[in-house]
C-alpha cells in the first residue's frame, strides 16, 4: 500500500510566478439578453390609448372607484353577497367597466380591513355586507382606546 502512495515524494507547490499568471474568467451574461432592448417609438398618447373596446383598468376622473361601486351595490342589498354575486351585479350595472372577480374580491377585503364592510363566513363560503353603523363606531372607538391602554 505504501508503495502505491509513495510517501517519499514531496508535494507539488506551484511557483510564485505561476500564481500571478492565473486568469479569472469573465463575467457571464444572462441568457436571452444579448443586446440592450430598444425603446418604443410610440408617442405617450398612443401608448396610453386602450387597444380594444374594453376598459384596460385605467379610469377617468369622472368614473367612480371600485370601492364606491361596491359600496353602492351592497347598500341596495338586504342580505350579504358573495364576491362572485357582487361582480355579476357590477357587470350588469356597469357593462363599460371590465369587472373581474379578483378585483372585486380584493376591493371587498380592503373594505373589511378599513371597517367599511363586514365579512360573514358560512362554512367555506364568504359573504360581504355593509358594516352596520354601530359596528363601525365600535371599531373606531376600539382603535382610539387601544393606544391609551
Amino acid at each position: 500500500m505504501q508503495a502505491v502512495l509513495d510517501t517519499t515524494a514531496e508535494p507539488v507547490v506551484p511557483k510564485a510566478k505561476d500564481r500571478t499568471t492565473a486568469t479569472v474568467p469573465a463575467a457571464r451574461r444572462a441568457k436571452g439578453r444579448s443586446a440592450p432592448r430598444k425603446r418604443s417609438t410610440k408617442s405617450k398618447t398612443e401608448a396610453e390609448k386602450p387597444t380594444s373596446g374594453k376598459n384596460t383598468g385605467s379610469r377617468t376622473a369622472a368614473e367612480p372607484t371600485w370601492r364606491e361601486l361596491v359600496g353602492e351595490y351592497l347598500s341596495g342589498q338586504r342580505e350579504p353577497k358573495a364576491s362572485a354575486e357582487v361582480a355579476a351585479g357590477l357587470t350588469e350595472a356597469h357593462p363599460q367597466r371590465g369587472v373581474q372577480v379578483a378585483v372585486v374580491r380584493n376591493t371587498l377585503e380592503q373594505g373589511v380591513a378599513q371597517g367599511l364592510l363586514e365579512r360573514h363566513k358560512q362554512g367555506r363560503s364568504v359573504f360581504y355586507s355593509l358594516a352596520s353603523p354601530s359596528s363601525s363606531a365600535d371599531a373606531a372607538r376600539d382603535g382610539a382606546e387601544a393606544p391609551a391602554q
